[in-house]
Parts: structure tokens; C-alpha cells; sequence
């Protein structure tokens, strides 16, 4: 699931980099808000999963 948040949020990103001007600037507003923290949780979470896997069974043992 992270995956794709990851990727979709990279899209949205890239979207509004590539954009006309005109179409990129309300877009921008959301990337700041939502897709940037969005990656930066995604990326994390992606790059430690193995980690937080484990840290995750201790706490349930």
C-alpha cells in the first residue's frame, strides 16, 4: 500500500513540476501541503520497512 501511495504522490509531484503555469499553480498548493509529506512518510517507511516490521513484532510478543 505504501507503494503505490509513494508512486502516486511521485505522479501528482511530477505533474505539477511539468505543468503549464496556468494549470500548476493551484496544484502547487497541494503538492506543499499533502504529496511532499506524503513522500517523505512513504519514502521512510519503504527505506526502514524491514525495521519497523520487527520493531512491530517485538511490541506484539
Amino acid at each position: 500500500m505504501s507503494r503505490v501511495v509513494h508512486l502516486v504522490a511521485a505522479l501528482v509531484l511530477g505533474t505539477a513540476l511539468y505543468a503549464p503555469a496556468g494549470i500548476a499553480d493551484p496544484l502547487l498548493d497541494i503538492v506543499r501541503v499533502v504529496v511532499v509529506p506524503a513522500l517523505t512518510i512513504t519514502g521512510v517507511v519503504l527505506w526502514k520497512q524491514a525495521q519497523l516490521r520487527s520493531l512491530i513484532r517485538r511490541i506484539r510478543s
